[in-house]
């Protein structure tokens, strides 16, 4: 009897710490710069999606993408540019995007004046009439 209760343990205390070594790749892309995952379990129809904002010169480029779990219909995207006025973020430009499968991406690039911008992208995934939505909000660049 005590040796099924040693192994129960073991094979209890293995699980654990197992799990603390692994690392889910949600969050090391999260590590990327400027790069915004949502991947995690809790989504029912969302499996992945990425919002990015980089500076090129004098142009913003925003690049949003939503991958849908199996069955999903429809996928929708909408990305927002946004400017740090006073304190307080103003929207600039947004666009839409919208397809009739799990993938979708939205790709956009805006001429900018001199100050700090993000994206804030909500992005919508379908499995016919039932939907999953999510908002990703960049972090800040400054040009």
């Amino acid at each position: 009897m005590k040796s099924k209760k040693t192994l129960l343990f073991t094979v209890a205390l293995s699980f654990i710490l197992s799990s603390l070594v692994i690392v889910n790749p949600a969050f090391a892309d999260n590590l990327q710069e400027n790069v915004i995952v949502l991947q995690s379990p809790r989504y029912v129809h969302i499996n992945k999606a990425t919002s990015e904002l980089s500076v090129s010169g004098s142009n913003a480029i925003i690049k949003t993408t939503l991958l849908g779990k199996t069955g999903t219909t429809k996928t929708t995207i909408t990305s927002v540019l946004q400017k740090k006025v006073s304190n307080k973020w103003e929207n600039i430009a947004s666009w839409t995007a919208s397809s009739n499968s799990k993938l979708c991406t939205l790709s956009k690039t805006k001429a900018i004046s001199k100050g700090t911008y993000r994206v804030s992208s909500t992005v919508t995934a379908y499995k016919g009439s039932v939907s999953e939505k999510d908002t990703l909000l960049s972090s800040s660049k400054t040009y």
